[in-house]
């Protein structure tokens, strides 16, 4: 398809780079969304009917009409008003003036200079934000903002703009499917992981020098994360789950082969040592409440041996990081977390380990809220950080001096930065962004093709952490997080669409939401004091008290009956409503946990078995009263909700990085059965409504792109 740029009001779309943006900010749009805006750039000022948006944007898919809708709500959002006409019945019109232009035309009408054919090579022109509305090619001549320009080899269109800051962006992918990167270490290739629509896994290896591309796996079921060159260059190492969906650790070929699994049972994420001799990793250990620096060899997992432990309330930030390895490959970098003795948040530091002793010492560095995955210099006299710098703030990269402390916020915008990669000499970057919005749907159990969406964020997040129906069924208690870790609680009137904000917290989110069976309050925890506990409120926002005591408690539910209120606390408790003394129902914690609606003696929940050989992380029936190992149910997740009847229990696989599903699991011992169809966007949350019929789901895009930071000013 050929290559067009639109041009309206300040905005411009590139079809061939898949790029967006207004005034030259780039604006990351969901995969649908910016094909809905580029079917309306298509066809302006015309009719463009809610079946030809279907066939051009979902073609073979089955979605509702409400995609549409949502689509075009984002856009109006980002937009403003005056571009989309809605026609009732039929469609909808785009009313502004669009300019189209081939890449050569657009270069000719807004270059600066005429531009010769042998000068468009790493060409920039330069055009400024507009000032009042004043048109484009006005801003052009005024000449502040970048628009790249780059030929690449074999004749392809070259990029035409660039976001407008000090640091130079190219974007390596414009899917919004790709996930995870690894760099070389001669900073020759990048490698990252595609998610596909069939919900399946590549990887793919990208020439930085000219661009060119190899699928190094093809599409297959095994979930591909934490890539590593090897230091040699010869190999990919990654960890994926293996055919036991234990982790696992492989290494393939740099330009393809058959994997080899290195070993299994390791945590999240690892890094290879500067010799490529060893393996540096992070191990949990739940029922000790300990936290294990590992390595072993890069071979075969022999020799291993813990280096140190933290434990007693401390550890390490496991989830998505990896110990880095000095230059010189004797001392390991760690972002780390320490008890606070006053009672408070833990607090986030960056320590280095002796490699030979296991001794730690701390890194002078800012008070940030938290810090995650970090990289030495070569010369080690540098570090570069993904860094929180304070509740509610987006994860950006952050430089360091070692060992002064002084830092500088190396990226600064709004952008969640999953991962990343420093060059050897730190001039660039490679770096994995990420963005997700959820949004309140209507699903109906037997007709999921017909689901409803309730709200129209294009930022912040709706019920993600939390949704529940009323026992009427007429209103959604939900949570709104406008920020990380920050977001009140609301109610939504499923009737009018009127939602009612009913706390007024900072810097706090409430989670785990239950309505009790007179529908007259509800019970959630947060962390509104320092520590977190189970609190009551009225649905009309009065009446706000704690409810649990002690040092802290989490995923609060009503009994069936309404006689009790179950809580995690070291342990699995319950407490009598009407007051009273709290029993412990079990010593292990369980999280999410659901009980029977037809045996209150009987729950679902998700734990930590510290005896599986495979597994340990799992969703098991549990018996309040029978002595009983719980029964390992076999499915993916953390989200459940039981059928009113108690023959099965629903829940979301959680195999996709970019969108999931609702199954239905028979307590018979058949086979789950698939409810939801969807290709697109990631299930957070759901509450199955007090009739059984239709699911209350928190869903969202998750946009995951790869780009290239140049940091030479």
């Amino acid at each position: 398809m050929a290559r067009t740029i639109f041009e309206f009001n300040g905005f411009l779309l590139d079809s061939g780079e898949q790029r967006f943006q207004n005034d030259g900010n780039d604006i990351v749009l969901p995969p649908r969304v910016f094909a809905v805006l580029k079917v309306f750039l298509e066809n302006p000022g015309q009719l463009v009917s809610n079946d030809e948006l279907m066939q051009a944007v979902w073609k073979e898919t089955f979605v509702e009409e409400g995609n549409i809708r949502y689509c075009v709500h984002s856009l109006r959002k980002i937009l403003g008003n005056g571009h989309i006409e809605t026609v009732p019945k039929r469609g909808y019109r785009f009313t502004a003036d669009v300019q189209a232009y081939t890449a050569d035309e657009f270069i000719r009408k807004f270059a600066v200079a005429p531009v010769e054919e042998t000068q468009r090579r790493d060409l920039s022109i330069r055009v400024e934000p507009k000032h009042k509305r004043i048109g484009f090619a006005a801003l052009v001549a005024l000449g502040v903002l970048f628009l790249f320009l780059r030929v690449p080899s074999g004749g392809e269109d070259p990029p035409i703009f660039q976001p407008s800051r000090e640091l130079q962006y190219d974007r390596i992918t414009a899917s919004g499917r790709a996930f995870f990167v690894g760099l070389s270490r001669d900073d020759q290739h990048a490698a990252y992981v595609v998610h596909t629509e069939d919900n399946r896994y590549s990887l793919v290896l990208h020439n930085l020098p000219s661009s060119s591309e190899t699928t190094i796996i093809a599409p297959q079921e095994l979930q591909i994360f934490n890539i590593q060159f090897s230091p040699d260059g010869k190999y990919i190492y990654y960890s994926a789950h293996n055919a036991a969906s234990r982790l696992a650790v492989f290494r393939i070929p740099l330009y393809g082969g058959p994997p080899q699994m290195i070993t299994d049972g390791l945590a999240h994420c690892f890094s290879i040592s500067p010799d490529g001799e060893w393996l540096a990793f992070y191990n949990r250990i739940p029922e000790a409440n300990v936290h294990e620096l590992n390595v072993c060899r890069s071979g075969d997992c022999s020799k291993h041996r813990t280096v140190t432990t933290r434990g007693d309330g401390s550890g390490f930030v496991i989830w998505g990081a990896s110990p880095s390895w000095s230059p010189d490959g004797t001392k390991l970098l760690s972002a780390a977390f320490s008890k606070n003795e006053d009672g408070g948040p833990a607090r986030h530091h960056l320590i280095e380990i002796d490699l030979a002793t296991g001794q730690e010492q701390p890194i002078a560095a800012p008070d940030w809220h938290s810090v995650h995955q970090s990289y030495w210099s070569s010369g080690g006299n540098e570090i570069m950080a993904l860094v929180r710098e304070d509740v509610g703030d987006p994860v950006q990269i952050w430089r360091l001096k070692y060992p002064s402390g002084s830092a500088e916020r190396v990226t600064n915008d709004s952008s969640d930065y999953r991962e990343f990669r420093p060059s050897s000499d730190f001039s660039f970057l490679i770096a994995s962004t990420w963005s997700k919005s959820e949004n309140l749907f209507l699903v109906p159990v037997s007709d999921p093709r017909s689901a409803q969406q309730l709200t129209f964020d294009v930022a912040g997040s709706n019920g993600a952490w939390g949704i529940k129906w009323t026992p009427d069924g007429k209103q959604l208690l939900h949570t709104k997080a406008n920020g990380y870790q920050t977001g009140d609680l609301w109610r939504l009137n499923l009737e009018t669409l009127e939602s009612v904000q009913l706390t007024f917290d900072k810097d706090t989110l409430p989670l785990s939401i239950d309505v009790m069976p007179d529908g007259n309050s509800a019970v959630f925890s947060t962390n509104r004091t320092g520590h977190r506990h189970i609190w009551q409120i009225g649905l009309d926002g009065t009446n706000l008290r704690q409810v649990t005591p002690g040092d802290g408690a989490g995923h609060p539910e009503i009994s069936p009956d309404g006689n009790w209120l179950y809580f995690s606390a070291k342990g699995l408790w319950k407490m009598p409503l009407e007051g009273g003394e709290a029993v412990q129902v079990l010593a292990e914690g369980t999280t999410n946990h659901r009980i029977s609606p037809t045996d209150p003696t009987k729950f679902i929940g998700h734990y930590h078995d510290p005896a599986a050989k495979e597994q340990p992380y799992k969703l098991a029936l549990f018996s309040e009263i029978e002595n009983a190992k719980p029964r390992d149910l076999n499915i993916p997740g953390r989200l459940v909700e039981w059928k009113l009847d108690g023959s099965g229990v629903y829940y979301v696989d959680s195999s996709g990085e970019s969108f999931s599903n609702i199954w239905f699991l028979p307590l018979n011992d058949t086979k789950p059965v698939q409810i939801t169809n969807f290709s697109d966007q990631i299930i957070s949350n759901f509450s199955l409504s007090p009739n059984g019929r239709t699911f209350a789901v928190s869903r969202g895009s998750a946009v995951g792109n790869i780009v290239r930071i140049d940091l030479r000013k």
